[in-house]
């Protein structure tokens, strides 16, 4: 039965976002070898490299690791996929190894050099870059098969950054930046420290970090040209810098090191979760899932994203995005308590999504499309709020299609847990067309929206007066799970509940989350319409805290099901529906 559930790693609500930490769980490595580098795919794959010849490949998101074949013993030091099949390591010999099978055979390419490769990159299916240990920066244009050198800057041990093919950035140990603009034809060069400098990251073409010894972060907000220091607290040596989708800025190094900011590097948040060096950091694109490796075959993932949804009704409305006009605004509340009983925990939102029930027959664009958030004490709404707000959607955004459709946040938002949460989500049209429909739930006084044509005007600005609504969209939300500092306890429910399945409807897997107050013997099952059972998910004696656990439907047909808890005296039954 425990493969059916996974306990969360849930915190006390009683912090603010500048006493949470970002949460991270050791993996099993399976091995004792130092582990140098590491590279994510998606959710489930991802690769680590290490010491004599180590190659861990994870297919279930670092549950399992499973240890390669690699044609030589040498230290692996750096990694690079391109896609599921296509990758390279650079050794220790002098040599870069590609595989186009997804690690299972690895064919020896050669470098430029006689000179270990300590750092990878290739952008794209052509173009690739490379820096040895003598701070030789090479480069590929057949995907790897041929190198040459394109540059050699004056310490050791090049560390590159490829933001494509044509501008990159390299440090080294002297504490000098190189970078390019033009692929590697030219090269600018400035010394920002005296110390070595042992990674840099980019956000976009203008703002990056480098880290290296001594605890020091250098950002610039001009490509590189001018450098700041930053304040981290540590003076422990950064082998590592990376910088997310949602600006996170991460770095790790020795001592078990781990910093993270949330704010430009303004602050810094430090953890030492393990005593031993740790060495490379990286994510998977557009989350916040990601992993660190380090020395004695140390591997740590940060806890997996929360999803959770508000809503269970079928019926439509046309708003937030009620296309059919030029200009749309509409604030949306929900309340701690709801938020909490549906599988919420405190943490950065990075996703919304709502369920789309149809789309204009033509992609759509809504320009000047901005998402907003606030933690508030609202508990009903009766006209729009106009101040207190954290934009974080701006630009342009086009409902993609039917079912559920996720908005990604380039900005995070940070619910603490205790407070109700507003969102208003609004856009200024040039032109208009037919409504995008979405599931929504009834839900009186918690919904205003506001909809017309401006011909001069802003609907985040200039639609002021809105109809109170009796329905509410269907939202779901994407989370980092975070815990309270130095606080890895599970939260103990002061109440027994059964949360709605997420998501609803569902094909073929949904996930169920109930908590307990104290240890009781729990029977989750499912039935038919008719009240005949189905399945038994759970029938054993549990411990006190909060579950998940996934349901397969995958034999049944379309139709209306329920699930019933039972634990001690408590009993409580909800509604899902399969539509496949």
């Amino acid at each position: 039965m425990k493969n059916f559930f996974y306990l969360l790693i849930l915190v006390l609500f009683t912090y603010s976002a500048s006493y949470s930490q970002i949460s991270w769980t050791q993996q099993s490595s399976g091995t004792f070898e130092n582990l140098n580098g590491i590279f994510l795919i998606n959710a489930n794959t991802g690769y680590a490299v290490g010491n004599n010849g180590v190659v861990l490949k994870t297919t279930n998101s670092g549950q399992t690791w499973v240890l390669k074949s690699f044609p030589v013993s040498t230290h692996n030091l750096s990694i690079y996929f391109q896609n599921a099949l296509t990758g390279f390591i650079g050794n220790q010999n002098a040599n870069i190894y590609k595989t186009v099978d997804g690690g299972n055979t690895w064919e020896v390419n050669g470098s430029a050099s006689t000179y270990a490769i300590t750092s990878i990159s290739m952008p794209s299916t052509s173009a690739g870059y490379c820096g040895d240990h003598y701070s030789n920066i090479q480069k590929s244009t057949d995907n790897g098969q041929a190198w040459w050198t394109v540059a050699t800057t004056p310490g050791w041990d090049a560390k590159i950054y490829f933001m494509n093919e044509n501008r990159g950035w390299s440090v080294d140990t002297y504490g000098y930046i190189y970078s390019t603009s033009n692929a590697g034809t030219n090269w600018s060069s400035k010394r920002i420290s005296t110390d070595t400098l042992s990674s840099v990251s980019f956000l976009t073409s203008t703002i990056g970090y480098v880290a290296g010894d001594s605890g020091r972060v250098f950002k610039t907000t001009n490509g590189g040209t001018n450098w700041t220091l930053l304040n981290t607290g540590t003076t422990a040596k950064l082998n590592c810098i990376y910088v997310t989708t949602f600006n996170f800025i991460y770095a790790v190094g020795n001592s078990g090191t781990i910093l993270y900011s949330t704010n430009d590097g303004n602050n810094w948040t430090i953890q030492t979760p393990t005593a031993q060096n740790l060495n490379s950091i990286n994510f998977v694109p557009g989350t916040m899932l990601g992993s660190i490796t380090g020395n004695f075959g140390t591997i740590y993932r940060t806890n997996d994203s929360l999803n959770w949804c508000i809503g269970a009704e079928t019926i439509q409305s046309n708003y937030p995005f009620t296309t059919n006009y030029m200009d749309a605004r509409t604030d949306i509340l929900f309340t701690a308590s709801e938020l909490v009983s549906n599988g919420a925990s405190p943490g950065y939102i990075y996703k919304i999504g709502f369920q789309v029930t149809s789309i204009p027959s033509n992609s759509f664009p809504m320009n000047n499309f901005k998402v907003k958030f606030q933690n508030t004490m609202l508990t009903s709404l009766s006209t729009f709020t106009n101040s207190g707000w954290t934009t974080v959607y701006s630009g342009t955004y086009t409902v993609a299609g039917t079912g559920l459709q996720y908005i990604t946040l380039p900005t995070l938002f940070f619910w603490n847990g205790t407070s109700n949460l507003l969102i208003e989500i609004c856009y200024n049209n040039n032109s208009y067309l037919i409504n995008s429909n979405v599931n929504s739930s009834t839900a009186p006084g918690k919904t205003i929206t506001q909809f017309d044509n401006l011909p001069s005007g802003d609907g985040c600005t200039d639609l002021n007066t809105g109809t109170v609504m009796p329905l509410r969209p269907n939202i779901c939300f994407v989370t980092q799970v975070i815990s309270g500092e130095n606080n890895n306890k599970k939260l103990i429910p002061d109440k027994f509940y059964l949360s709605q399945n997420y998501p609803n409807p569902f094909n073929p897997v949904t996930k169920i989350k109930y908590g307990l107050p104290k240890q009781s013997y729990v029977t989750l099952k499912i039935y038919d319409l008719l009240g005949r059972e189905l399945k038994t998910l759970v029938n054993e004696q549990t411990q006190a805290g909060e579950y998940i656990v996934d349901f397969d439907g995958s034999d049944l047909s379309s139709g209306t099901y329920f699930y019933k808890l039972e634990a001690g005296s408590y009993t409580e039954t909800r509604k899902l529906l399969l539509i496949k």
